[in-house]
């Protein structure tokens, strides 16, 4: 987990300021939006100045819950097959690993930190609202962890530190194809939970993103 805590420090900084200046608007849209001629302007451009609409269209694509368990499905049923059927091909690895496994990774690992970085972003915009809100905002960030983490423990163990599961325990005492099938099978058994689990987290993250946005 050492690169997703080094990938976290380094990119979530621009999503706290992101999601700080968003609650901060919300916060005092009626002070801000009243100064002479902006009111007009903003009309005049079509910005919509609903913003409590505009809160559950941006929450829902902010959080984007379904595209990071998609993701998830996806990338552990590529790379299942991909130890399963070819096994390790090297230090560097395959084509295949490098230009669809890693790239798809990153990418899920990123979107994650974006939104643990708009979710705290918020929580801090949200101190005035009391520390109820600012610990629901804290509280719903375990969403994007829980993604980070269950990551962390199967393609980024095995792809991005290039470690093996029976490696971690009995060493390298099994031939290397052997290592790599029991990787794949690791890797199969992450996807069937993600499968499985994939909608009733989506639907679980929607009803709490709608009860957030009571909060603000």
């Amino acid at each position: 987990m050492k690169i997703y805590l080094q990938r976290i420090q380094k990119q979530i900084w621009p999503f706290i300021l992101i999601g700080l200046v968003s609650k901060l608007l919300f916060q005092f849209q009626g002070t801000l939006f009243n100064v002479s001629g902006l009111k007009s302007y903003l009309k005049y451009a079509d910005v919509s100045l609903n913003f409590w609409l505009r809160s559950f269209q941006l929450f829902g694509e902010f959080i984007a819950p379904a595209i990071i368990a998609y993701c998830l499905v996806c990338l552990y049923i590529l790379a299942s097959f991909h130890r399963l059927i070819l096994g390790r091909t090297g230090e560097g690895d395959s084509i295949f690993a490098r230009k669809i496994i890693l790239p798809l990774e990153e990418f899920t690992s990123h979107l994650s930190i974006a939104i643990l970085g708009l979710l705290i972003g918020i929580s801090i915009g949200a101190i005035p609202n009391g520390m109820k809100t600012v610990f629901s905002f804290l509280i719903f960030s375990l969403h994007p962890l829980f993604f980070l983490l269950f990551l962390g423990i199967g393609v980024g163990f095995i792809y991005v530190q290039n470690k093996t599961i029976a490696g971690q325990w009995l060493g390298n005492h099994l031939p290397g194809w052997l290592r790599s099938r029991l990787d794949g099978l690791y890797l199969f058994l992450l996807f069937l939970m993600t499968i499985t689990f994939h909608a009733k987290i989506h639907d679980q993250i929607r009803y709490l993103g709608q009860w957030l946005l009571k909060q603000l």
